[in-house]
């Protein structure tokens, strides 16, 4: 149906419009457009859902940034016992975004709420963490947690970046007080940085800008306006308005990976976030049986097999090795390995019973009337007597 259907019309005179009405008309959606009539299938269901911490709902009017809220600290002893800090996150849509300011006005509110109190250290703390060093860390350690609001960093500016400056109005007193705030009249107010090129206001590693630290007992939502410098361009901007709300009762819409066959695939997910990973759970080995490195788990080939290098085997011992020496049989010098024999040879391995107990046997003695000086191997024939000479051996007989 167009835009512009006129039921009293009775000629067309080729004006319908269908495109100004066209957006996503669920309502559950993060984008939901309630002035639109056709749906163009661009409903998105997770990115303003259970972002990081469990129960984390939002809504905004651009849908390509979105809110993370982390979870710092459960604390369970001294005097924040039964609390919990959070840190608020922008995500960003290109890693160079920008933001510099935080606002609200009678249009729409800034506000900061819990359903309890604020944690507000009463010495060092304020509105932003200008005073949260190492050295006040040191003497107040409760002050790592104390309630603030920032742009990007989380203690004083250091070179190239800028501390948030606060707007006139009551809610920064009224925040200190560990009360919730809401700035909802005509002159508005908030935080920001200038100049808006301070570093602190260009989205982090993780593509995304700090902006608040919480710590309480309670539920927390909130509001803002934010302005935001694509690619840091602060010749445009988007000005951004967020709806916030977390807690035990607040779920958002369940969103997770719905492909059966995923690595994480999620039975409880009602709408697929894109995050589906079917790679992860996968192995990637060798699947050769005959291989050293065979691995039976592996779904996939990665070409690491390796094989063994005749003669040895994978773990480097002989395949054959009949006499147990630990020299391959492949590898085995056959000779005589009797080091007592005429034929011994220290370089042979394997005895092959050719040994020679013959050719070098003699006498062996220096004395003997038959002494063989090549003889290695005394076989009992020396003879003392039949080199002597018997006769008179007196100077003085005939």
């Amino acid at each position: 149906t167009a835009v512009n259907f006129n039921p009293l019309a009775a000629l067309d005179d080729g004006s319908c419009e269908f495109f100004s009405c066209v957006g996503c008309t669920y309502t559950l959606a993060c984008n939901y457009d309630s002035t639109a009539t056709i749906d163009d299938g661009s409903c998105d269901f997770c990115s303003c859902g259970d972002s990081s911490s469990g129960g984390l709902t939002y809504t905004t009017t651009h849908s390509q940034y979105g809110l993370e809220i982390e979870t710092i600290a459960t604390h369970t002893s001294g005097a924040l016992a039964g609390m919990t800090t959070y840190r608020l996150f922008l995500n960003m849509e290109f890693a160079d975004d920008a933001a510099t300011s935080f606002t609200g006005n009678d249009i729409f509110p800034l506000a900061l709420n819990t359903t309890t109190s604020f944690f507000q250290e009463p010495i060092f703390g304020g509105a932003t963490p200008v005073n949260s060093t190492d050295a006040a860390f040191s003497i107040l350690p409760d002050l790592v947690y104390d309630s603030w609001v920032t742009i990007g960093i989380d203690g004083p500016a250091s070179s190239g970046e800028s501390n948030a400056s606060l707007l006139p109005g009551t809610w920064a007193s009224d925040f200190e007080s560990g009360n919730s705030f809401t700035v909802n009249d005509g002159v508005g107010s908030g935080w920001y940085i200038l100049p808006p090129s301070a570093t602190n206001g260009i989205a982090d590693a993780s593509q995304r800008i700090l902006f608040a630290q919480l710590t309480t007992d309670g539920d927390i939502s909130g509001s803002f306006k934010v302005q935001i410098f694509p690619h840091g361009d602060s010749s445009s901007d988007n000005r951004a308005d967020f709806s916030f709300s977390m807690g035990s009762g607040s779920t958002g819409n369940a969103c997770g990976c719905t492909a059966v066959l995923a690595c994480n695939y999620d039975p409880s997910a009602q709408y697929d976030d894109g995050s589906c990973d079917f790679v992860s759970c996968l192995v990637f080995a060798c699947t050769d049986p005959t291989a050293c490195n065979y691995d039976p788990l592996a779904d996939y080939d990665d070409g690491s097999c390796t094989y063994p290098t005749p003669p040895y085997d994978c773990n480097g011992e002989c395949i054959n090795d009949a006499d147990g020496d630990e020299i391959c049989d492949e590898y085995e010098i056959p000779g005589c390995t009797d080091s007592s024999a005429c034929n011994y040879d220290s370089g042979d391995t394997a005895d092959d019973g050719s040994c020679d107990y013959l050719t070098c046997a003699g006498c062996t003695s220096p004395l003997a009337c038959n002494f063989d000086p090549a003889a290695t191997i005394d076989d009992g024939s020396c003879d003392f007597v039949s080199c002597l000479v018997f006769a008179c051996t007196d100077p003085t007989a005939c």
